[in-house]
């Protein structure tokens, strides 16, 4: 095992600094270059089969410029769900990725400062009256996260979405800076942190709210976020795309099923990106469960990340007191991505690929991408 990952198993700080700052490359067995410089011939055989299917592999996709046939995938990194730690991706051991059933020689790269692989993360922020007690603290938390992550290297952009039935303010993907200067705007405490449009292009973010706003209704509902974001945010190419969701109420759909949480499910695809919910609701969601979730008016959050590849759910406290952005899994997750190459059979068609991860006795699962263009997603 690498260094790297070694170090990622002391304590939560050291996880996520080691994960971030403290890049390598993971080596493999295999020595019989293929056909491209530096990947494997592909092995033969087949991927495991999974069987516990408890966690679900991200992944974008990208064609080198210099060489058309090598395939470069951002692999967002992976929490075993029983040992709480980081896997580590091993290709032939942990990680197997099948181009039509043909299993590829794979050369796997950690993410570091020389290894920069993009991740969008965009934060949808609940700013409605209830969230006020924690507000200021999410807002801190967030800007705290963003400069650990541009402060370790990584090629992070980050957005801001605040969410009260509509679309209330935003910020477009942006630095550090940018963030930390949204958030702390004069005159701004609370949930008013997240109100108004700011950056370059404030202007078109305004416009789409105004067209988009009018189709919501309702009450709290981060997939208005997410689908504002989806549709006005400058994303990067072969980026992960993350989303965020702040809230301490149900999503409310109000009976308008094209803003369910079964409508943005079955729409998602693989390389969609990730929801990731952060609850301080004050009772557990298993608590509210009981009582609350009623389908297309009030539905549980945490399922936009169960219908999600590698999607995380995590609980805080009702003042979000206890919230530290820079532990969660997610950002250990983050820490863990890697680059993965292979040699595609042909750079311009169309392919049936299947990511599959198995961590030992504790975690498995897989991905399957249907119709995938590298580079322009699925047809």
């Amino acid at each position: 095992m690498s260094i790297c990952h070694t170090s990622l198993r002391n304590s939560s700080f050291c996880l996520v600094l080691a994960a971030l700052a403290a890049g390598c490359t993971i080596e493999t067995d295999d020595d019989t270059q293929g056909e491209l410089p530096g990947i494997p011939g592909d092995p033969g055989g087949q991927a495991p089969a999974t069987t516990i299917n408890n966690i679900k592999p991200a992944a974008q996709f990208s064609l080198d410029a210099s060489e058309s046939r090598r395939v470069r995938v951002n692999l967002l990194g992976l929490i075993d769900p029983t040992t709480q730690a980081p896997i580590e991706f091993l290709s032939g051991e942990t990680l197997f990725v099948t181009e039509d059933d043909v299993l590829k020689g794979l050369r796997v790269t950690q993410a570091d400062a020389s290894n920069q692989l993009p991740s969008d993360i965009v934060f949808v922020v609940d700013n409605s009256s209830s969230m006020d007690q924690e507000a200021d603290t999410v807002a801190d938390k967030i800007i705290e996260f963003v400069n650990l992550l541009e402060s370790s290297g990584l090629s992070t952009k980050v957005g801001v979405v605040g969410v009260n039935g509509d679309i209330t303010g935003a910020i477009d993907l942006h630095d550090a800076a940018g963030i930390e200067a949204y958030l702390k705007r004069s005159g701004r405490s609370g949930t008013s942190r997240t109100v108004g449009f700011d950056g370059a292009n404030a202007a078109t973010l305004t416009e789409e709210a105004q067209t988009m706003n009018p189709s919501f209704g309702g009450g709290e509902n981060g997939i208005h976020g997410i689908a504002f974001a989806e549709a006005a945010f400058t994303f990067r190419q072969n980026a992960q795309r993350v989303f965020i969701n702040f809230t301490d109420e149900p999503t409310q759909p109000a009976n308008k099923p094209e803003w369910s949480t079964k409508t943005l499910c079955a729409r998602w695809t693989p390389t969609t990106g990730t929801i990731h919910t952060i609850w301080s609701g004050s009772r557990s969601l298993e608590e509210t469960a009981s009582t609350t979730w009623t389908e297309n008016v009030s539905e549980n959050p945490a399922e936009l990340s169960k219908c999600t590849p590698g999607g995380i759910v995590q609980s805080v406290a009702s003042n979000a007191s206890d919230l530290n952005l820079t532990t969660l899994p997610l950002t250990v997750a983050l820490g863990n991505s890697a680059l993965v190459e292979f040699a595609t059979s042909d750079p311009d068609a169309a392919h049936t690929l299947k990511i599959t991860v198995k961590n030992g006795a504790t975690a498995d699962g897989e991905t399957i991408f249907e119709d995938l263009v590298y580079g322009g997603g699925s047809q």
